[in-house]
Protein backbone atom coordinates (compact mmCIF):
# COMPACT_ATOMS: atom_id res chain seq x y z
CA UNK A 1 0.00 0.00 0.00
CA UNK A 2 1.52 3.32 -0.98
CA UNK A 3 1.50 5.88 1.72
CA UNK A 4 3.20 8.80 -0.36
CA UNK A 5 5.48 9.45 -3.08
CA UNK A 6 7.96 11.31 -2.35
CA UNK A 7 9.89 12.70 -5.84
CA UNK A 8 10.16 9.33 -7.48
CA UNK A 9 10.47 7.25 -4.47
CA UNK A 10 7.23 5.15 -3.60
CA UNK A 11 6.72 4.76 0.99
CA UNK A 12 4.74 1.67 1.16
CA UNK A 13 4.31 -1.51 3.98
CA UNK A 14 2.29 -4.52 2.80
CA UNK A 15 0.50 -6.92 4.57
CA UNK A 16 3.28 -8.85 4.99
CA UNK A 17 5.34 -6.67 7.78
CA UNK A 18 1.94 -7.45 10.30
CA UNK A 19 4.80 -9.22 12.42
CA UNK A 20 7.26 -6.55 12.49
CA UNK A 21 7.94 -3.42 13.95
CA UNK A 22 6.36 -0.13 11.84
CA UNK A 23 8.95 0.73 8.82
CA UNK A 24 8.00 1.72 5.39
CA UNK A 25 10.11 0.46 2.07
CA UNK A 26 10.72 2.53 -0.43
CA UNK A 27 11.33 1.85 -4.04
CA UNK A 28 11.46 3.55 -7.34
CA UNK A 29 9.55 3.79 -10.17
CA UNK A 30 7.45 1.13 -8.64
CA UNK A 31 6.47 -0.13 -5.29
CA UNK A 32 7.92 -3.98 -5.25
CA UNK A 33 10.48 -5.47 -2.84
CA UNK A 34 13.19 -5.95 -5.40
CA UNK A 35 15.73 -3.63 -4.86
CA UNK A 36 13.88 -1.25 -1.84
CA UNK A 37 15.42 0.21 0.91
CA UNK A 38 13.46 -0.75 4.28
CA UNK A 39 13.76 2.41 6.92
CA UNK A 40 12.59 1.48 10.20
CA UNK A 41 10.08 3.85 12.19
CA UNK A 42 11.37 4.80 15.78
CA UNK A 43 8.66 5.57 18.02
CA UNK A 44 10.96 8.73 19.18
CA UNK A 45 10.28 9.70 15.31
CA UNK A 46 13.93 8.82 13.91
CA UNK A 47 14.36 6.80 10.84
CA UNK A 48 16.65 3.97 11.27
CA UNK A 49 18.28 2.37 7.78
CA UNK A 50 17.38 -1.42 7.74
CA UNK A 51 18.62 -1.99 4.13
CA UNK A 52 19.65 0.05 1.59
CA UNK A 53 18.37 -1.45 -1.47
CA UNK A 54 19.61 0.42 -4.37
CA UNK A 55 19.09 3.70 -3.42
CA UNK A 56 21.49 6.55 -3.20
CA UNK A 57 23.06 7.66 -0.28
CA UNK A 58 21.73 11.23 -0.88
CA UNK A 59 18.11 9.67 -1.82
CA UNK A 60 18.22 8.01 1.40
CA UNK A 61 19.22 10.87 3.56
CA UNK A 62 16.10 12.87 1.74
CA UNK A 63 13.79 10.05 2.49
CA UNK A 64 14.86 9.84 6.31
CA UNK A 65 14.51 13.39 6.87
CA UNK A 66 11.23 13.46 5.63
CA UNK A 67 9.99 9.72 7.21
CA UNK A 68 11.43 12.01 10.40
CA UNK A 69 9.30 15.04 10.06
CA UNK A 70 6.50 12.61 9.44
CA UNK A 71 6.89 9.98 11.83
CA UNK A 72 3.63 10.58 13.69
CA UNK A 73 1.18 10.55 10.54
CA UNK A 74 3.19 7.31 8.84
CA UNK A 75 2.89 5.51 13.02
CA UNK A 76 -0.74 6.41 12.60
CA UNK A 77 -1.19 5.16 9.24
CA UNK A 78 1.13 1.55 9.84
CA UNK A 79 -1.84 1.08 12.69
CA UNK A 80 -4.94 1.68 11.04
CA UNK A 81 -3.80 -0.09 8.07
CA UNK A 82 -2.87 -3.28 10.53
CA UNK A 83 -5.45 -2.62 13.09
CA UNK A 84 -8.29 -3.25 10.28
CA UNK A 85 -6.93 -6.03 9.49
CA UNK A 86 -8.02 -9.24 10.94
CA UNK A 87 -5.51 -12.82 11.37
CA UNK A 88 -7.38 -16.00 11.55
CA UNK A 89 -5.44 -18.12 13.37
CA UNK A 90 -6.71 -20.78 15.38
CA UNK A 91 -10.71 -21.67 14.70
CA UNK A 92 -12.98 -18.97 16.11
CA UNK A 93 -10.12 -17.20 17.12
CA UNK A 94 -9.40 -13.51 15.63
CA UNK A 95 -7.22 -10.90 16.45
CA UNK A 96 -6.70 -7.22 16.08
CA UNK A 97 -3.14 -5.56 15.58
CA UNK A 98 -2.33 -1.98 17.63
CA UNK A 99 1.02 -0.32 17.31
CA UNK A 100 2.64 0.69 20.62
CA UNK A 101 3.44 4.12 20.68
CA UNK A 102 5.79 4.38 23.30
CA UNK A 103 8.24 1.40 21.35
CA UNK A 104 7.01 1.04 18.07
CA UNK A 105 5.99 -2.47 18.89
CA UNK A 106 3.19 -4.38 17.40
CA UNK A 107 0.80 -6.34 19.82
CA UNK A 108 -1.54 -8.73 19.07
CA UNK A 109 -5.18 -8.53 21.28
CA UNK A 110 -7.68 -11.42 20.88
CA UNK A 111 -10.93 -10.58 20.50
CA UNK A 112 -14.19 -12.36 21.56
CA UNK A 113 -15.61 -13.87 18.36
CA UNK A 114 -19.12 -15.24 17.30
CA UNK A 115 -18.93 -19.49 16.37
CA UNK A 116 -17.91 -18.30 12.37
CA UNK A 117 -15.76 -21.86 12.30
CA UNK A 118 -18.26 -23.88 14.09
CA UNK A 119 -19.61 -26.46 12.16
Amino acid sequence: MTLTKLGNYHLYFTARDVNESAHLHANSPKPVKVGAAKIWIRSDGTAEIAKKGNISNKDLKMICTHITENYLFYLHEWEKYFNSLQIHGEPNKEFTITVDKGTGELKLKELETSNVFKK
